[in-house]
């Protein structure tokens, strides 16, 4: 196992920034990335992880409204 594992992303920062200046509480980088993981928009799997590839296929996705929110291509999935 890396050790070097990511807990967040700067689209996590991102949005956790965002929901904080909303007045939103316990919406921390790490907890927004988890959030991502678990609803598909980060594949956190490792390159040599089964599941890795798998995920790259079933739930690839370019997201427009992340694109216009952002204005980053780096959110297109």
């Amino acid at each position: 196992m890396d050790d070097n594992l990511k807990t967040t992303s700067q689209l996590s920062d991102t949005i956790s920034k965002d929901l904080r200046k909303r007045g939103m509480k316990f919406v921390g980088s790490t907890i927004i990335y988890s959030y991502l993981q678990a609803i598909g928009i980060i594949n956190d799997h490792e390159l040599n992880c089964y599941l890795y590839n798998k995920w790259e296929k079933d739930y690839k996705i370019c997201s427009p409204v992340l694109l216009k929110l952002f204005n980053n291509p780096e959110f297109c999935f």
